[in-house]
């Protein structure tokens, strides 16, 4: 997941300095790769938010919600996070 906060950088110009924290271990927030993407996905959408900075960038292919969706990572998720996840990248 921290390749997906360098690739907000290098495409978006995003710095996602919360979501850093949740994946740096010793951080007080940390959560680490599986708790952060299930709480940024139980979280209402933000205008401030990673998930529609990087749709409007025009990369929603980088957003968390994106990366859960994937094949390998499917099962580390309940049906109404893959749900919400889908429900978000399909929106217009």
């Amino acid at each position: 997941m921290m390749s997906r906060y360098e690739q907000w950088k290098a495409h978006c110009s995003y710095r996602a300095t919360r979501f850093k924290r949740m994946m740096t271990s010793g951080d007080i927030t940390y959560k680490g790769p599986v708790g952060t993407a299930k709480h940024l996905i139980g979280k209402p959408l933000s205008e401030k938010g990673g998930f529609l900075r990087l749709k409007s960038c025009g990369r929603p292919d980088l957003t968390i919600e994106a990366l859960v969706q994937e094949d390998k990572w499917k099962p580390l998720f309940h049906a109404w996070e893959l749900d919400r996840a889908r429900e978000r990248t399909n929106s217009d």
